[in-house]
């Protein structure tokens, strides 16, 4: 019976441990990025998780749109020899100090080229706050935030594939919008709330403007904006998905 007991209380143990894994609630739900950094510097320090994909960029004037993917292991599985391992993504919306929103998903695996969602584990949102993030783009480009273009991961800005020389899907678009002169499409996705698709659009005035194409001063005043964010773009370089500072951008598209 004691030994039941023991046996018992061991995998008690194991089951309590193997649940643990990081609060969310109080990393996220209390307004202030002050303990998420201190969990971002804990990882660089190596204490404990990987961080994998880690994107900061604006949203507009004052404030930032924030991808980030880790790993975290915990619980020790003494069958298998190894941890139990969660990985998640955190997608924020933030001022310099304080969260206006965030949610954390579950991803099967950091290494999945498309890091599908599997399962939500948290979110907060202050509707105060977000409301000046919806007044603030709506001023900047005079139409409404969209929520299904935030966060994307799934579009890279780049022209060609490495590996057959084609056009991208995207790049493919644009060049017919240009080709055909439908200057009123790329005005309209200039306001897209996805930066890869901002970026794609400024492609396509680049390319009117070397033609010798005057741009609208409501073009031009919405294309410094945008290459006046900071933070990184998801880009693809041939075969080699990476992060690129915006200043890079700013350096390719001259007006």
């Amino acid at each position: 019976m004691k030994t039941i007991l023991v046996i018992l209380g061991l995998v008690t143990m194991q089951l309590s441990w193997s649940q643990q894994t990081f609060d969310w609630k109080s990393l996220l739900n209390n307004g202030s990025t002050t303990r998420l950094n201190e969990l971002l510097d804990s990882i660089d320090l190596g204490e404990r998780g990987n961080l994998f994909d880690y994107y900061n960029r604006t949203l507009t004037i004052s404030f930032n749109e924030r991808i980030i993917y880790l790993e975290d292991s915990y619980g020790f599985d003494s069958t298998f020899s190894s941890w139990h391992i969660n990985t998640y993504r955190i997608s924020i919306i933030q001022s310099k100090d304080s969260i206006v929103f965030a949610k954390v998903d579950t991803i099967a695996s950091a290494f999945e080229f498309d890091k599908k969602v599997t399962a939500p584990v948290f979110e907060f949102k202050s509707e105060e706050k977000m409301k000046k993030v919806e007044d603030e783009f709506q001023q900047i480009y005079h139409t409404m935030l969209q929520w299904d273009e935030l966060f994307n991961t799934s579009i890279e800005f780049g022209l060609r594939c490495g590996r057959t020389g084609w056009n991208t899907d995207e790049y493919i678009d644009i060049s017919e919008l240009v080709m055909k002169r439908r200057i009123n499409r790329l005005s309209k996705y200039l306001s897209s709330s996805c930066l890869e698709k901002q970026l794609f659009r400024i492609q396509g005035f680049y390319e009117l403007k070397e033609e010798g194409y005057k741009i609208d001063p409501s073009d031009k005043a919405l294309i410094d904006i945008i290459l006046a964010k900071k933070g990184e773009v998801i880009y693809c370089r041939g075969c080699i998905i990476q992060r690129m500072e915006m200043s890079h951008f700013r350096e390719k598209f001259i007006f």
